[in-house]
């Protein structure tokens, strides 16, 4: 399958991304989101929202981790690191992530995602995906 941001992959060099240790499972996932589930960057990875970010890393695992999406297994994980970033950005992270969390259905046919840590996982969507169409629930963070 192609990938939704294979081109910025090719363009960053990254060869091996995503790793051949990223699978593809149906599953429920978290995500923040601003209200409108349409908004540009609900379902746009960090290295596309703010390219300088990507410049940052010197690790081409870690440039792989921000051309996919970052996402959560168990809500009240989401809500620990929401609530963590916020208090590490001065109030500051909603403004780019959104203050609210999405529920998704994610099927297998949707993308492929890293191992869990701590509920956290790595999604790089398939081409031709709309996430926003996966979404079951909206929730005030």
């Amino acid at each position: 399958m192609i990938f939704k941001y294979q081109n910025e992959m090719k363009t960053a060099r990254l060869e091996d991304c995503p790793p051949n240790d990223y699978a593809a499972s149906s599953i429920i996932a978290f995500r923040f989101v601003f209200s409108e589930i349409y908004h540009p960057n609900n379902f746009r990875p960090v290295g596309l929202i703010d390219p300088q970010r990507l410049n940052e890393f010197k690790e081409n695992p870690k440039k792989c981790q921000a051309l996919g999406l970052s996402m959560f297994s168990e809500a009240a994980k989401a809500q620990d690191r929401f609530d963590y970033l916020q208090r590490k950005t001065a109030g500051k992270f909603a403004n780019i992530a959104g203050s609210y969390l999405a529920t998704l259905n994610l099927e297998a046919t949707d993308g492929i995602h890293s191992k869990r840590h701590d509920s956290h996982f790595t999604f790089h969507e398939f081409e031709n995906v709309n996430l926003a169409d996966r979404v079951i629930k909206i929730e005030n963070l």
